[in-house]
């Protein structure tokens, strides 16, 4: 007999749990990478930094909700008491509201911010503040109707209360879903004019709008969860039954996958600091690669000088005809027709010049590889 038969469904299942951990750990560093390569290049953390901050933190509060009824209610099935895990995932709905919709709008805001401040056009900064303040005022109202929709508001989390709600909480849930979804579209839609205005060819205007939209996966994530929430949130609130809630969880999943995914899209584009500049990543990649092969390559010339003396010359690659030959004649004091001290210490200079360069010949074929990889994958 299975150990989960006769229990209720949770709200938290393994992989609301898995998202909750894993989307706010790719978030949290592509942020921090971010302001790095704020510091890194402009040497000050922008007002659009330390949005995409606050917005980070929201989300983690998302992950955190989640932990909490989780640790109380039990994962995938109730644990201990079915009504005190009840409460706990509705408290958890109830509370996922908040830092949901902080979060999402202060992602928005943070960039239509940074195209504020890299397009300087008068008209288009206006429309950016002005949809700047549409965003914080749709934010204000969905955080205060959010608590209002229940009489009272403890009924949010009580199981038994048939009929609680204050307002359709169907069409309130469908249109914050729907809104967030529609604002992502028009804030990607932003720098369009901007970007056809400026004097580059219409190769380099879509490679530029290519690097705007890489917040596009915000968009078909706040579809998806749109479309869950559609279906699922009318099951539960029209169900009586005390699980109702379990109904919500994929709805829930992408509700915490939208926002962190919101976090990282905008992060992209400004990681150019880092690659394109002189000392940025693309520069240490590049150092940390010539170390290396410096390194290899030394210990090629020495396997390459122990096994030489088991071929025969007139088979020696061209590394091998610069190798600085063995003077046996110096060890035996026969003297050559050019032999003074002077001409000795310049024939062992020459041989030492040659072998250097031989070295920094292959060190440079090798670097030139290596560079045309960076420039290709960097």
């Amino acid at each position: 007999m299975s150990s989960s038969e006769g229990k209720d469904p949770s709200l938290v299942t393994t992989s609301l749990l898995t998202v909750s951990f894993i989307f706010p750990i790719f978030g949290t560093p592509a942020v921090c990478l971010r302001i790095y390569a704020s510091l890194h290049k402009s040497k000050q953390i922008f007002l659009d930094g330390c949005i995409i901050i606050l917005a980070q933190i929201c989300a983690w509060g998302i992950s955190i909700d989640t932990f909490v009824a989780a640790s109380i209610g039990g994962v995938n099935y109730t644990k201990g008491d079915v009504l005190s895990a009840t409460v706990a995932f509705l408290r958890a709905l109830c509370i996922e509201g908040f830092p949901l919709a902080a979060s999402l709008a202060l992602v928005k805001i943070s960039i239509l911010l940074f195209y504020a401040r890299i397009f300087v056009i008068p008209g288009f900064r206006l429309a950016v503040y002005s949809f700047v303040a549409i965003i914080a005022a749709w934010a204000i109202a969905i955080i205060i109707a959010q608590p209002l929709c229940e009489d009272p508001i403890t009924a949010a989390w009580d199981p038994y209360v048939v009929n609680p709600l204050r307002y359709n909480y169907n069409a309130f849930s469908e249109a914050f879903a729907g809104m967030s979804m529609v604002f992502d579209i028009i804030v990607l839609c932003f720098p369009i004019a901007s970007v056809y205005n400026l004097q580059m060819s219409d190769r380099q205007k879509i490679q530029v709008l290519g690097i705007f939209w890489l917040g596009l996966f915000c968009c078909i994530s706040s579809a998806i969860r749109f479309y869950y929430i559609y279906i699922d949130i009318h099951h539960s609130v029209a169900s009586t039954n005390v699980s109702r809630y379990s109904v919500v969880t994929t709805a829930f999943i992408w509700g915490t996958i939208e926002p962190n995914a919101s976090i990282v899209s905008p992060c992209l584009p400004l990681y150019g600091n880092l690659v394109g500049s002189d000392k940025g990543l693309r520069y240490y990649f590049k150092s940390f690669l010539s170390r290396l092969s410096l390194h290899s390559g030394t210990g090629g010339e020495q396997g390459r000088g122990a096994s030489s003396k088991q071929t025969d010359s007139a088979t020696e690659s061209p590394h091998e005809l610069y190798r600085p030959q063995r003077r046996e004649w110096q060890k035996l004091g026969i003297k050559q027709p050019h032999e003074t001290d002077i001409e000795l210490g310049q024939a062992a200079m020459d041989d030492r010049v040659r072998n250097r360069k031989c070295k920094l010949w292959s060190l440079r074929a090798l670097y030139s590889k290596i560079s045309l990889l960076c420039r290709y994958y960097l």
